[in-house]
């Protein structure tokens, strides 16, 4: 679109709609993994570097929300 030279507000919500999409997809990752893996590893009693594991991801994602 920008080598098109599109309308700036144009790019802006195509971004905004692909950014939307991205979290929404984090969200569904991050279910996933607490439903699967997390439940895994806490019944094999390793669950604290799971966790921690996870918690900088979502830290990674927070970061990446703030930049917003």
């Amino acid at each position: 679109m920008i080598e098109e030279n599109r309308y700036c507000v144009e790019i802006l919500k195509q971004i905004a709609a692909v950014q939307a999409s991205l979290s929404r997809l984090a969200n569904v990752l991050i279910k996933e993994h607490m439903e699967e893996c997390i439940q895994e590893v806490i019944a094999e009693g390793r669950s604290a570097e799971k966790v921690e594991e996870l918690l900088g991801a979502l830290r990674s994602l927070k970061r990446l929300d703030k930049a917003k």
